[in-house]
């Protein structure tokens, strides 16, 4: 082997040099396409929507770990849900839904605003009747048709025979009539709500459960309110019963109070939280039985404290005719269920009916009818729940023999009675019918309110 000359060695230098120079500038390059994609790339995921029933927080645990340099947009998702203050409500009112006259009243100051105009303030409004005429609102003061009227009162606004606090808008509709509309704080909103779901006499802590409930479920339509948007309810059992001021009490606006902006929620989210009256030994989900999105806390849990109910268990007899409409209500042809006979069909695991079997007398043939809609059609007071043992036929009626009242979904009030009764706290009652999930504060409560932490 030639030792190596000095152009030789000089020559190896170069390539040495050369070679390491280009893999920095490659590295430089990554490092450089890299940080590019970091600052174009999305800061933050949109929040999803409630999780159906999806995985549990234990296997998600079991997931393997995220080497990326790129934000988890699932990490990002499951930010808890927040609000920076006290939301807004507006509830449609039933007693003003669809009629073409509605009286207005404060007792004392007010502010009217007509067509989206600027506020008019007033001593206070009596004897201010609004009718709906062809092209508009019509109302004292008012010289033109306009298209709503809002009034807003610190007192409170009176419609008909009712007073709402908050302000009270009245909207026109075509062919003569109007919907009214009040706009409210969610505590104030609760403060009637309470009292015309639960009774004043039950125990404290049932009667905060319920108010935590309540808010929960109003929350649950997370997405208006994350963009700003006020919740639109009902004031009747398809939403929440809410009766404003005249329904409220001092135990019931002590149990609002003491939960300002509690909410239950699962995966950082408020869940819709059902509830009922009487379970009867066991709460169910509301995916088979309602056909509702559900989550894990809803699966139904084993209740135990509502032995004492009046509607535990119960006999009802119903004319065979208001059955047989019910039937036809729900898909039947009218013809083959002329003469027919019903009995109990699936169950869920709570013992709740999915299905009754009804067969007709003319041909045999059976068919499936879903059972809370045969329920609802024969009449939700009538039949208290789908939670039926037997069916017996008396001639010209049908002999039902269950318990419960209600869906049975979420928290049984009169278990929360029994619970509170033997010394459960308000949590401890959410702990028991909601299973996994938490109670969290989702905005601040106010300044005069007295609020467990």
């Amino acid at each position: 082997m030639n030792p190596e000359t000095a152009a030789d060695a000089a020559a190896r230098r170069w390539r040495a040099l050369s070679v390491r120079s280009a893999g920095l500038a490659l590295v430089a390059l990554a490092l450089l396409v890299n940080l590019v994609a970091r600052c174009a790339g999305p800061r933050r995921a949109a929040a999803p929507p409630e999780p159906a029933a999806g995985p549990t927080a234990a296997s998600d645990a079991l997931a393997p770990e995220r080497e990326s340099v790129v934000p988890d947009r699932a990490a990002a998702a499951k930010e808890p849900f927040a609000l920076a203050a006290e939301p807004a409500v507006r509830v449609a009112l039933a007693a003003a839904r669809g009629v073409s006259k509605v009286r207005l009243s404060t007792a004392g100051p007010c502010e009217i605003a007509v067509g989206g105009g600027a506020p008019v303030r007033r001593p206070r409004l009596e004897k201010f009747d609004v009718t709906a005429g062809a092209a508009g609102l019509r109302a004292p003061g008012v010289r033109n048709d306009v298209a709503s009227i809002l009034v807003r009162a610190e007192g409170g606004v009176g419609v008909g025979g009712a007073a709402y606090r908050g302000e009270v808008l009245l909207e026109w509709r075509p062919g003569g009539k109007l919907d009214a509309i009040n706009s409210v704080s969610m505590e104030d909103y609760l403060r009637g709500v309470v009292p015309g779901e639960m009774p004043r006499a039950f125990p404290a802590a049932a009667l905060e459960a319920q108010a935590i409930v309540a808010r929960t479920y109003a929350l649950a339509s997370v997405s208006g309110l994350r963009s700003g948007s006020p919740l639109v309810l009902t004031d009747d059992v398809s939403d929440q019963v809410y009766s404003g001021v005249k329904a409220e009490t001092a135990e019931t606006d002590a149990a609002v109070r003491r939960t300002a902006g509690l909410v239950v929620t699962f995966d950082g989210n408020p869940i819709v939280a059902y509830f009922h009256s009487t379970c009867g030994g066991h709460t169910s989900d509301p995916g088979p039985v309602l056909a509702r999105a559900t989550s894990p806390p809803l699966r139904g849990v084993r209740c135990g404290a509502c032995a004492d109910s009046p509607h535990f268990r119960w006999t009802a007899e119903i004319a065979r005719d208001d059955v047989r409409r019910a039937l036809v209500a729900c898909g039947a042809a009218e013809g083959s269920v002329a003469a027919f006979s019903i009995a109990p069909g699936t169950r869920d695991e709570g013992g709740r009916l999915l299905e009754f079997r009804a067969t007709s007398g003319r041909d045999g043939s059976a068919i499936g009818v879903d059972a809370n809609s045969l329920r609802l059609a024969v009449g939700s007071r009538m039949l208290k729940s789908t939670r039926v043992d037997s069916i017996e036929s008396r001639g010209g009626s049908l002999l039902f023999q269950g318990g419960g009242f209600g869906h049975g979904c979420g928290l049984c009030q009169y278990g929360a009675r029994g619970l509170a009764a033997s010394g459960r706290d308000a949590r401890g009652i959410l702990a028991h019918y909601f299973p996994g999930a938490a109670v969290s504060r989702v905005y601040p409560a106010r300044a005069d309110a007295t609020a467990r932490r």
